[in-house]
């Protein structure tokens, strides 16, 4: 029996979904900053992959004295990517039925090798209330990019050009660690179910969310420190060193790998998509290429990103 509290909250405000594996190294500090929150009403749902290295044992031992939730064993599917199974991780924790959530409940993701700022939680919070209830939304904020031992190397960038649908179809930029979903965007997300071989679980929110019409705010806030070390699934992503990997991905199939199960699984969702999501999709039904791509109104946050996917669109790499 996985150890949680006797009386869970009925409708937390927050659940704060965190996806473990082989994480002893970092996972103190990281525990250490939810407990630190200035918003206090949440609940820690955890679900691990198999660790190993006594991931666990410092999750029973924070259930001891805060609000946690441990979910069961779950169904792994065979043959993913390290980036797949934390990916289906995490969306089939999202997804668990019995998830200790209510209809106000938001959902806060979290990696285990990060800090939080102590009004993470608070902050994102504060900014959704903006959005109307019955309408789904999803936050996302800035880190601070820091080393193994906890020195900083730079902060990250909010997006400069508009967010949107078309954005979605080639590129992510809401940050799985600042990820926090509105009570109505965890119920399309739990309603629309867990979509096979997703490579990216952050990528896919917010592809996911624009397509319902719903709403995106990521602002500039720094909401954690985003340890960089050679076990992250996906590093910082911005300089010229970064622009260097993405264009490498591109030429080898990793990238095309990447769109195309986000657009199966949108293609394959019986949730209702807006008329512009139906109208994309039925441009890139036969794959992405130049022409569909430009017609489906795809952009990179970046001028020359852009260039660059649509030149190998034009290649045939996408």
């Amino acid at each position: 029996m996985a150890p949680t509290r006797d009386a869970l909250p009925a409708d937390p405000t927050v659940a704060i979904v965190l996806c473990t594996y082989n994480g002893a190294e970092w996972l103190p500090a990281q525990l250490a900053s939810i407990a630190a929150q200035t918003h206090m009403d949440w609940v820690l749902c955890v679900s691990d992959d198999g660790s190993q290295d006594g991931t666990l044992d410092l999750i029973h031992a924070f259930a001891r004295a805060h609000p946690v939730w441990i979910a069961p064993d779950r169904a792994r599917s065979s043959g993913l990517t390290s980036a797949q199974r934390a990916a289906e991780n995490f969306l089939q924790t999202l997804s668990h039925p019995n998830l200790p959530i209510g209809p106000n409940t938001h959902i806060a993701l979290c990696d285990q090798d990060d800090v939080w700022r102590p009004d993470k939680l608070a902050h994102a919070l504060a900014t959704l209330s903006a959005v109307p209830a019955d309408q789904p939304a999803v936050y996302g904020g800035q880190s601070c990019h820091i080393t193994e031992d906890g020195r900083r190397i730079a902060d990250s960038k909010p997006p400069g050009k508009p967010l949107g649908l078309g954005n979605a179809l080639v590129q992510n930029v809401v940050s799985g660690h600042s990820t926090v979903l509105s009570p109505a965007g965890v119920q399309r997300m739990r309603a629309a179910g867990v979509p096979h071989g997703i490579y990216y679980h952050d990528w896919w929110i917010y592809l996911f969310i624009t397509a319902l019409g719903g709403h995106v705010i990521v602002d500039d806030h720094v909401a954690l420190d985003y340890r960089q070390h050679g076990a992250n699934v996906m590093g910082a992503g911005q300089g010229s060193a970064a622009r260097l990997r993405r264009l490498g991905q591109i030429w080898s199939g990793e990238y095309s790998a990447w769109v195309q199960a986000n657009l199966n699984a949108l293609t394959n969702t019986k949730a209702e998509l807006s008329p512009d999501a139906k109208s994309a999709l039925e441009h890139l039904s036969d794959g992405p290429s130049l022409r569909t791509l430009r017609k489906a109104g795809a952009y990179r946050q970046s001028t020359l990103d852009s260039l660059c996917i649509y030149g190998a669109a034009a290649l045939g790499r996408i």
